[in-house]
């Protein structure tokens, strides 16, 4: 495979070799600093004096065309592999999350009030109405003899950026059986990379040209977007996680109630009840999360807007565009003619919001370690617009067993991009792994995702 011949495959290629990120583990009550970033309330009342987390990875690829085997990933699995799975889709849609918790302090003030603070690197990407015969023909990999694109909108997406973060959370109120706390985190977003790639009503006859090994686009029309800003996603670096071409700032909310109603057995001889139990039969929380957006500099040497008139016998070669992802404009500004330029979409500052979504829960305490998480996620950014991340709807079903030191979480979710999966996570000591698909890729699963982390285990309140 050439260096890059789109950002598409560029995007799944990174998650591979590299959504919605710990599935099942997040749930527990012993997630301590790293449940603030998906509720900033479970700060209060925490288990912890102190949390302190090293560092937590978690990479997904979620997408509605292909799917992978358990046995193929772990054997020469590759970009390749990936790009052929998608040959032949009309209408792929795919979302790619690399989630980095990195160094994060919790400390509980006291029994009420507590502070987080917190850092993370995120990658987030999007594709929506991918034509993969479109992918197969730029790469030259025996796409059909001819192909009509008609009135096609691809939009390809991928954004990287820094979080540095700060919570405060706090009990609200409580009684013997009626417990409510609150919490907020206020993010400020360094803007690392963000590269975008979209056509709007794209029309195109493609035809084989078995003489050169190549396939051409004729009688051609629509609105080509190159948005570039910051790194080149295809050659990142770990100096570039400290070179911030966009700033912004973000914030969670989050809610939490407890109905306590054997609370008396958790009271201590002089009045006070053990913070070390959960004493909770019932828990519901609410959260929004990810609310804000990242203020990008545009870079005019990669990024540029076209409208695609290729009329009568002029033709195009699509292996000009099988190249690396920062050499596209170069490809359509070498053709004048017939990719005209316009000024749509040519301010040199321009927005990205961060992938906003609302999250509910629900956990029901059966006895002592024995626990079941019913947990929502709504995405509330707009699907359609390629300057708005986008995660996927989803309800996860989370039975657990855990202790202060163990964990086992067999998380089983239906999304409305891959369907229904089934994972299993594992908490033992300060290591922390598991797989939100890793059951349902032993048959087929059109979802890959691993995650893996290392916390210090903090000073766990006793009493």
């Amino acid at each position: 495979m050439k260096p890059m011949l789109s950002l598409a495959a560029l995007l799944l290629i990174i998650t591979i070799v590299q959504a919605q990120s710990f599935i099942g583990c997040r749930s527990g009550n012993y997630a301590g600093v790293n449940g603030v970033f998906f509720n900033p309330a479970y700060a209060a009342n925490s288990r912890y004096h102190w949390d302190f987390n090293l560092v937590q990875l978690n990479a997904s690829v979620y997408n509605d065309a292909a799917s992978y085997k358990l046995s193929s990933l772990t054997k020469n699995f590759n970009g390749d592999e990936v790009l052929n799975k998608l040959y032949g889709s009309s209408n792929a849609n795919a979302l790619v999350n690399v989630d980095i918790l990195g160094p994060s302090l919790l400390f509980s003030i006291n029994s009420k009030t507590a502070f987080a603070f917190t850092t993370r690197y995120r990658v987030f990407g999007n594709l929506r109405s991918i034509d993969g015969t479109l992918l197969q023909s730029i790469k030259g990999d025996d796409a059909p003899a001819s192909l009509n694109i008609t009135n096609n909108n691809m939009q390809v997406a991928a954004t990287g950026w820094m979080e540095a973060g700060v919570t405060w959370a706090n009990v609200l109120y409580k009684s013997d059986n009626h417990f409510f706390k609150g919490g907020i985190s206020l993010k400020y977003l360094g803007g690392i990379s963000n590269a975008s790639i979209s056509a709007h009503n794209l029309n195109a006859i493609l035809s084989q040209d078995i003489t050169k090994d190549s396939y051409f686009a004729g009688n051609a029309s629509g609105d080509i977007n190159l948005r570039f800003a910051g790194a080149s996603p295809g050659n990142l670096s770990v100096n570039d996680l400290t070179k911030f071409n966009g700033t912004g700032a973000g914030i969670d909310i989050g809610l939490s109630y407890e109905y306590r109603p054997n609370s008396e057995r958790y009271k201590l001889a002089d009045g006070s009840c053990k913070r070390s139990e959960n004493r909770y039969k019932i828990r519901a929380s609410v959260a929004l999360l990810d609310a804000g957006s990242i203020h990008f500099k545009s870079d005019p040497k990669r990024s540029g807007s076209y409208t695609a008139g290729i009329t009568g016998s002029d033709q195009f070669n699509l292996d000009a565009l099988n190249t690396d992802i920062d050499n596209i404009k170069a490809a359509f500004d070498a053709n004048p003619a017939l990719f005209i330029p316009t000024n749509a979409n040519n301010s040199s500052r321009y927005k990205v919001s961060l992938p906003t979504t609302l999250m509910t829960e629900v956990d029901y305490h059966f006895n002592k370690g024995f626990y079941i998480n019913l947990a929502t996620h709504l995405s509330l950014a707009n699907s359609n617009d390629v300057y708005k991340m986008n995660t996927s709807n989803s309800v996860i079903l989370t039975p657990r067993i855990e202790t202060p030191f163990a964990g086992l979480y067999v998380p089983v979710q239906v999304n409305n991009m891959t369907g229904f999966d089934a994972g299993v996570g594992l908490r033992i000591g300060k290591l922390v792994v598991g797989s939100s698909n890793l059951l349902t890729a032993l048959g087929d699963s059109k979802m890959v995702n691993a995650y893996v982390g290392m916390r210090l285990l903090g000073s766990r309140i006793k009493n």
